[in-house]
């Protein structure tokens, strides 16, 4: 769920847009608890880990990506444009995105 404002100006030739997104998990937590208990061959999971490596290697992405029900992330966001010239312009875009894990599941 989200919600942005686009072409904010307060000065000419330069328009801002700012974003504010809620991203809530949808996988099931027992097939994550599953899945990431350990390197199994029953799931799958080191076939995946193969082409993976370092101390946050879980099959799925790096964890924390595999967002369950219980995890949760939040990003604002601001975008800029400035028009140097009629066919010139400059972007610039910066973004901030902080997650909310559920560790007490992820450690059973």
């Amino acid at each position: 769920m989200g919600v942005y404002l686009k072409d904010i100006s307060f000065i000419d030739d330069l328009k801002h847009t700012f974003r504010v997104n809620y991203i809530g998990g949808s996988n099931s937590p027992a097939f994550a608890r599953r899945y990431l208990a350990g390197n199994n061959p029953d799931n799958g999971r080191s076939a995946v880990l193969d082409n993976i490596s370092g101390p946050n290697a879980y099959g799925l992405g790096m964890d924390p990506l595999y967002l369950t029900t219980r995890d949760s992330a939040f990003e604002i966001g601001l975008a800029n444009e400035y028009q140097v010239y009629e066919n010139f312009q400059i972007y610039f875009e910066g973004s901030y995105l902080a997650t909310f894990i559920d560790k007490n599941e992820r450690q059973k």
